[in-house]
């Protein structure tokens, strides 16, 4: 397996020692093969002076794991974990097409132009703005900043917000109160989207057991709880099944399989038709895997690592 890497040096190294400097490990001759061993973790691969081969190699490839999952390392034509840069346009075929495709799209051809062309973009878009400026319902700019007009629609009479009182009203009494795992469950009775996070063999055979430990391990990651956290939580999951579910079985292929069940459940309910024709959706906050150093990074489970959270995507 090869292994195309960005700053992770060192743990490549260890990734392609030969034998010979495996049957070096256990001796501890080598003070670089112990350079990627988290410190956590060093009472273990370590211990008087003497390494333990089977450990070290455990965290060897835990950290390889970790590595490639947050983006670190990629693995050579892994459609999974395949190098980002691998999606783009090959250099060569880039440089054939690049001056036509700059001409089409009317963007400056050299790096040097644009500053001026941002430059004259904002300046012509302040021009257009500050002419239709005497006509323009929604905006203006005065003495005190900018003033935005108000939505007709949320200034409500008298007559209609006692109306929409007894709708808010007839609807608490009418809702069912229901838990998160609960309602997971009876969705999942009626749609049946853990099928998509399940193994051949599980397929096969469906067990309540497996359902369940797909269904906690969707919440340990959907709900920000973690694995470990989660395992503590229930009875019957364990956290080595939430990892091995996380590890294999919610690649992303499952999770937009599953995703398609729901949106087109949600598509065919009566309530929908009556908010378009459902080609816009909502927006929310995302987590991503860094591999610089940035001030919205935070503690992420999914990850093992830190990441950036407050991401907004569709």
């Amino acid at each position: 397996m090869e292994y195309s890497h960005y700053s992770r040096q060192p743990l490549i190294e260890q990734a392609t020692l030969s034998k010979d400097d495996l049957s070096q490990v256990a001796l501890g001759a080598c003070d670089r093969t112990r350079q990627f061993v988290p410190k956590r973790l060093c009472t273990f691969v370590e211990s008087k002076g003497e390494i333990d081969k089977h450990a070290w190699e455990c965290a060897l490839l835990t950290k390889i794991r970790d590595e490639i999952k947050s983006g670190n390392l990629a693995v050579t034509l892994s459609k999974r974990f395949g190098n980002f840069d691998d999606f783009f346009i090959e250099d060569d075929k880039w440089l054939k097409m690049r001056e036509s495709f700059f001409k089409e799209s009317g963007l400056p051809l050299h790096p040097e132009d644009v500053p001026s062309y941002l430059k004259n973009r904002l300046n012509e878009a302040y021009d257009s703005f500050l002419l239709s400026l005497p006509n323009n319902t929604y905006a203006k700019v005065d003495s005190e900043g900018w003033q935005l007009s108000t939505d007709p629609a949320d200034k409500l009479q008298p007559q209609e917000e006692e109306k929409l009182d007894e709708l808010k009203s007839w609807l608490k009494k009418h809702m069912r109160s229901i838990k998160l795992p609960e309602l997971l469950i009876e969705v999942d009775n009626e749609l049946h989207f853990t099928h998509h996070f399940m193994t051949p063999a599980q397929k096969e055979i469906k067990e309540v057991s497996d359902i369940c430990s797909v269904i906690a391990t969707i919440m340990a990651h959907g709900c920000n709880i973690g694995p470990y956290t989660m395992s503590r939580l229930t009875q019957a999951t364990t956290y080595e099944e939430i990892k091995r579910i996380t590890d294999w079985q919610l690649s992303e292929e499952n999770q937009r399989s599953a995703l398609a069940v729901l949106v087109n459940a949600i598509a065919s309910l009566d309530t929908s038709q009556t908010w378009g024709q459902g080609k816009t959706s909502a927006s929310d906050g995302q987590r991503f895997a860094y591999r610089r150093e940035v001030l919205h990074q935070t503690y992420s489970p999914k990850f093992s690592d830190f990441a950036a959270e407050g991401l907004v995507s569709p």
